[in-house]
């Protein structure tokens, strides 16, 4: 095969790595370029293949929908300075009562100027009471997030908090 010679002006084909195609290497016959490229393309073709496999093991990480129903409703009278019970009551998708979760309220007032979390406690298997103590009066949205393992679920309920 004959050797071929590239302008120096074209440049490097992977500014961080050498070209097989610069004078200063001498001439590069076909079987050199080829090469060079299965070289590259054994490297694009290692970074994608971890690239796929790092994306999957974050997506992997990411909980699940749990399909658990989420009952609650406060066990008190809606007031401000003082604690009102919440009991959250949760089951799994067969209707069963949902133990061991992690069951947090955030209440969000609906113009957005206040927001604090309760958790909640369990008193039994799939019951939970959470005790939050709201700053001010107003129409709050109340979100009940269930943790269990790698999986959740939530409710929104809107309510509204008197003196």
């Amino acid at each position: 095969m004959g050797a071929y010679r590239i302008p120096p002006e074209i440049g490097p084909l992977i500014p961080s790595q050498p070209n097989p195609c610069t004078p200063s290497q001498g001439s590069f016959t076909i079987e050199s370029v080829n090469r060079f490229f299965a070289s590259r393309a054994t490297l694009i073709a290692a970074r994608a293949a971890f690239s796929m496999v790092f994306f999957a093991a974050v997506l992997a990480a990411q909980p699940q929908e749990g399909n658990y129903k989420i009952r609650f409703e406060p066990t008190a009278k809606l007031q401000t300075g003082t604690r009102v019970p919440f009991e959250v009551t949760v089951t799994d998708d067969r209707q069963q009562p949902l133990p061991d979760a992690k069951v947090m309220l955030t209440c969000t007032e609906v113009d957005g100027s206040a927001e604090f979390e309760a958790e909640a406690f369990a008193t039994t298997p799939g019951i939970y009471v959470a005790k939050p103590v709201f700053p001010k009066t107003g129409t709050w949205s109340i979100r009940a997030l269930v943790t269990r393992n790698d999986k959740r679920s939530s409710r929104v309920i809107q309510f509204t908090v008197a003196e």
